[in-house]
């Protein structure tokens, strides 16, 4: 069964928000090229009691483009698919299901050291646990 992470990427691409898996969406790891990517990370998580085998995950999203208006307009596309929609439960392509919830909104978060602008919102997803 795949993780959340996997889960998350394999909708990303279904969306045609990404291409490939290791191409231009990555999981916890920020290559350094190609300019445009998306990278999904998770960054904690709590979990119910044992027997409800329910979690809390905490995750973010980050993309990077070498223009301001490109990396903007990406992750505006990406946070419109995560939650502009009236259910709260998803069911991911996998059968996967999670209540994603939003955090943040998408905020710049600067350029790097190639000059490549990177917009990040964080939200939750309430899951099975893997």
């Amino acid at each position: 069964m795949e993780g959340l992470l996997q889960s998350i990427v394999a909708w990303a691409i279904e969306k045609g928000l990404a291409t490939e898996d290791g191409v231009d969406v990555f999981r916890d790891y920020l290559p350094n090229d190609p300019d445009a990517v998306l990278v999904f990370k998770e960054y904690d998580a709590t979990t119910a009691p044992a027997d409800r085998m329910i979690a809390n995950r905490m995750l973010q999203a980050l993309v990077r483009d070498v223009t301001p208006e490109l990396a903007k307009e990406r992750c505006d596309n990406l946070y419109e698919a995560f939650f502009d929609h009236p259910e709260i439960v998803r069911t991911l392509e996998n059968g996967r299901w999670g209540l994603f919830l939003p955090t943040s909104p998408p905020l710049q978060l600067g350029r790097d050291d190639n000059d490549r602008v990177r917009y990040v919102f964080n939200f939750s997803v309430i899951t099975r646990v893997d």
